[in-house]
C-alpha cells in the first residue's frame, strides 16, 4: 500500500504517492512557460514530486509548486487511459490505474 500525502486536490481528496494528478503551476489564467502537465506522485529523498513521464524523458518537481487549485487527482478511466499511452496502447496492469488496490480505503 502507498501512503496518503499531506496533500490535497482542488476538490479535497487526498493525494496518494502514485496516484497521477493533473498539475497546473498557473490555474487561474495564462501565463507563458507555466508547467501544465499529468504526473505520477512520487516520493523522494522525503519530499512529494509530481513527476512527468514521457519516451525517454522524466522530470520532477515539488508538488508544493502547484497551487492546491491547480491539482486534480485523475479518476479511474482517466488514469487507465494515462498507463495506456504511458504503455505505447498496450494493456496496463490492473493496480496502475485502480486507484482502491494501492491507496487503500480511506
Amino acid at each position: 500500500m502507498c501512503r496518503k500525502t499531506r496533500f490535497r486536490d482542488r476538490d479535497g481528496n487526498a493525494i496518494y504517492v502514485g496516484d497521477i494528478v493533473s498539475v497546473d503551476e498557473s490555474p487561474d489564467k495564462y501565463v507563458g512557460g507555466a508547467l501544465s502537465y499529468d504526473g505520477v506522485i512520487e516520493e523522494r529523498s522525503g519530499k512529494i514530486y509530481c513527476t512527468y513521464y514521457d519516451i525517454g524523458e522524466e522530470e520532477s518537481f515539488p508538488l508544493s509548486m502547484f497551487p492546491k487549485r491547480g491539482r486534480y487527482v485523475l479518476n479511474e478511466q482517466e488514469r487507465y487511459e494515462y498507463w495506456k499511452t504511458a504503455m505505447l496502447g498496450g494493456e496496463p496492469n490492473e493496480e496502475l490505474y485502480k486507484r482502491e488496490l494501492y491507496a487503500g480505503k480511506e
